[in-house]
C-alpha cells in the first residue's frame, strides 16, 4: 500500500524528506482493481479494516488512502512533487463512490457505545 519510508537517494517521490512508496503505479492500480471487485460483490467501497479472505489486506489499503487524502488536504504534505499523481488517484477513488471520510473519528466517545456489526450490502438485483 501507500506508505512512507526513509528517503531513497535519487528519489523523485520525496515529501518533506520522506519517500512516498506505493512501490509503483502498478501496485496502486492492482489495489484499485481489487477495490472495484469488492464493490461489484458488496455494492460499496466500505471495506472494513479487519477483513478476512480475499480482501484481507484491502482494508488496510483503503485506510491508508483515507489517511493520505486527509494529510494532502490539510497541508501536512509540504513540498510535494507528485501532487498530480495523488489528485489523480483521489479522483479515481471518488468516481467509484469511495468515502474519504467515515464515522465520527477516533476518540469521540467510543467507550460505552457499541459499533454496529459490519454487514456488507449485497445488491438484490
Amino acid at each position: 500500500g501507500l506508505h512512507a519510508s526513509p528517503n531513497k537517494k535519487g528519489s523523485k517521490n520525496c515529501v518533506s524528506g520522506v519517500f512516498i512508496s506505493c512501490r509503483n503505479n502498478k501496485e496502486w492500480d492492482n489495489r484499485f482493481a481489487e477495490l472495484l471487485r469488492y464493490k461489484t460483490i458488496y455494492g460499496n467501497c466500505d471495506v472494513p479494516v479487519k477483513t478476512e479472505g480475499d480482501f484481507k489486506s484491502l482494508g488496510r489499503w483503503v485506510t491508508s488512502q483515507r489517511k493520505k487524502y486527509k494529510e494532502f488536504n490539510s497541508g501536512e504534505m509540504t513540498g510535494i512533487e507528485n501532487a498530480d499523481q495523488f489528485l489523480t488517484r483521489f479522483r479515481r477513488l471518488d468516481e467509484i463512490g469511495f468515502k474519504f471520510k467515515i464515522g465520527s473519528g477516533r476518540g469521540n466517545g467510543r467507550r460505552g457505545k457499541r459499533k454496529p456489526k459490519y454487514s456488507p450490502q449485497v445488491p438484490t438485483n
